[in-house]
């Protein structure tokens, strides 16, 4: 994860836990994001460029959700692999996030890459699935995901 999206999700105080070892402890970020949710609903977490564009816990939450049932609906089942492949915004921490929820794992791509690199790189992981712009068009429709893998 990025320190700055760690930062704003869990706070400075978080950045002592070593969650950057990986898999082992997923649930445990998982664990603290609902946590904060659920203590802090409209607590501004992520700010992205443009006024008025960012989530709050709740809204961050019910965004990935509903990535995460996209993803589901897709096929992407615990231990998959998926690309990320979007401009560094607050729909590219959501889509980290749901992607966590479904026990799955990503790639994070730039969209700029040439296209052989990105096919390359979404072959030889083995990508069920590009989030990327068109992944997300009409994302809002979704229900969100109401059951969330811990590993």
């Amino acid at each position: 994860m990025h320190l700055l999206a760690f930062i704003f999700l869990f706070g400075y105080n978080m950045i002592k836990y070593d969650y950057f070892l990986g898999d082992e402890n997923m649930s445990a970020v998982i664990e603290k994001i609902i946590s904060n949710v659920k203590q802090h609903p409209d607590q501004v977490v992520i700010v992205d460029q443009g006024e008025g564009n960012y989530f709050t816990y709740r809204s961050f939450d019910d965004y990935a959700r509903k990535v995460a049932v996209k993803l589901q609906r897709l096929g992407v089942t615990r231990r998959s692999f998926v690309t990320i492949e979007l401009p560094r915004n607050k729909e590219y921490i959501a889509s980290m996030y749901a992607v966590w929820m479904v026990g799955a794992a990503f790639a994070p791509l730039s969209p700029t890459y040439p296209a052989e690199r990105l096919e390359y790189i979404r072959s030889d992981c083995d990508a069920k699935v590009v989030i990327d712009e068109k992944f997300l068009r009409n994302i809002e429709n979704e229900e969100p995901i109401t059951e969330i893998i811990l590993l």
